[in-house]
């Protein structure tokens, strides 16, 4: 089915043009309402009609009030086009603009730029004054809005890239790649920037391996993302036994990196949180990162896993201390015991919790005061940019302190936060 909504103005015949050049099924006339010194223009409706010996009962006419409002033209327009995609989702629907008030012959170009299916149609022809076009020479000139529809979109996508909203970007390029007759160099590039959001959407998610399968292909594009990924996936490994059989399997995965790989990934996820405006999660993902911290040194250095502490894998002057806190048989450590056996092990990590408890303390009772921990008190900006400062400071001292020792092997790659605009990938 062929739906042409028209504009209607002072002149009729270009809308007859238009109706007997396009050879509508249906046709919605978009008319001026009554005025306090004039008649609108949808009295001109059945003349139009007539003069074009089209079918009255295929056709319908929406009376705008404000026909001199750009914004009420616009809406009517919309409210129009959209109800008309919905109701024929095969059908082919044109909007032509040449009548109407320039109210009218605006709102319904721009509303048609907000629907993907819609095809402009403009009558021109040739004029002999600035007035109007002369009868007879009318021609129909169609145009796609689909380059217009996908630039808009493409800004659109930039700006959820721009504050790390992938899962928006993700949807709004499905949209974008619905939308028929697109180019083929923009339906590639569409395609590879869907496919980048959804992989940062799963390493945002914390789904390292789903984001390595769909991200690594592109590795000399994003050389620094995809090797601190690799890295953070060797990180997990080294905490979850069952995942190096997986990595192997489906990746032929090789171990790169110093092992903290994952409190780093943490950190910046925190960091992505409260850009926007998100503070509560950021301050539990920073918390988590603390007591991640220890996790990973007491696993690396001494082969202790703090959910569930073997008796032999401490020095035997602490063992009779710990094994009456066992709780069903097994040990299990918060992230205070666990800097607290780093303490007793004489470890740098330990010291340093130590020399700064009173800051940790304070960043304790921020998040506990949170609904994602133990309070009602939302996290305020204040709160987060004190604890994020001392997360920073902590966790760059700590690494300080380990490469004095000598025991931190040097970083496969640094960590690099997610893009916040989509890369130009055509031809990877």
């Amino acid at each position: 089915m062929r739906i042409l909504v028209l504009t209607v103005g002072g002149q009729a015949p270009p809308l007859i043009t238009s109706i007997q050049r396009n050879k509508p099924d249906r046709i919605v006339f978009l008319c001026s309402e009554d005025s306090p010194l004039t008649k609108g223009s949808y009295t001109q409706v059945p003349d139009i009609l007539a003069k074009t010996k089209f079918d009255a009962t295929r056709s319908e006419s929406v009376n705008i009030s404000e026909f001199d409002s750009f914004v009420e033209c616009y809406t009517a327009s919309l409210r129009v086009l959209q109800s008309l995609c919905a109701a024929h989702p095969d059908g082919e629907i044109i909007a032509d603009y040449t009548g109407g008030t320039k109210s009218m012959s605006a709102g319904l170009p721009a509303a048609a730029l907000d629907c993907d299916r819609v095809t402009l149609s403009l009558v021109r022809g040739d004029r002999t004054d600035l007035t109007k076009v002369s009868n007879g020479t009318q021609t129909v000139r169609l145009s796609r809005t689909h380059p217009a529809i996908v630039q808009r979109h493409k800004k659109l996508v930039k700006s959820f890239f721009a504050r790390y909203d992938y899962p928006a970007a993700a949807s709004l390029l499905e949209d974008i790649l619905r939308i028929p007759e697109l180019p083929p160099g923009e339906s590639s590039q569409m395609q590879e920037w869907l496919t980048l959001s959804r992989a940062l959407d799963l390493w945002d998610r914390f789904d390292h391996l789903g984001a390595w399968k769909l991200i690594s292909p592109w590795r000399k594009h994003l050389l620094e993302h995809v090797k601190f990924l690799q890295a953070c996936l060797s990180s997990r490994r080294r905490a979850e036994p069952d995942l190096s059989g997986k990595l192997r399997e489906e990746i032929g995965f090789t171990d790169r990196g110093h092992g903290y790989e994952l409190v780093e990934d943490l950190h910046l996820n925190a960091q992505r949180c409260a850009s926007q405006q998100r503070f509560d999660d950021a301050a539990a993902r920073l918390y988590r990162a603390v007591e991640l911290l220890a996790q990973t040194r007491l696993s690396i250095k001494y082969g202790i896993d703090t959910s569930d502490v073997k008796l032999e894998k401490l020095p035997s002057s602490l063992r009779a201390e710990y094994e009456p806190t066992a709780k069903n048989g097994r040990i299990a450590l918060a992230a205070d015991k666990a800097y607290e056996l780093l303490a007793r092990l004489q470890d740098p990590m330990g010291a340093l919790h130590s020399k700064r408890r009173n800051e940790v303390r304070n960043f304790q009772k921020i998040r506990n005061a949170s609904i994602l921990a133990h309070g009602n008190a939302p996290v305020t900006a204040a709160q987060y940019q004190r604890i994020q400062d001392f997360f920073s400071s902590f966790l760059a001292e700590a690494f300080q302190a380990l490469t004095a020792s000598g025991e931190m092997v040097k970083a496969y790659a640094s960590p690099i936060q997610f893009p916040q605009a989509p890369p130009e990938l055509a031809g990877h």
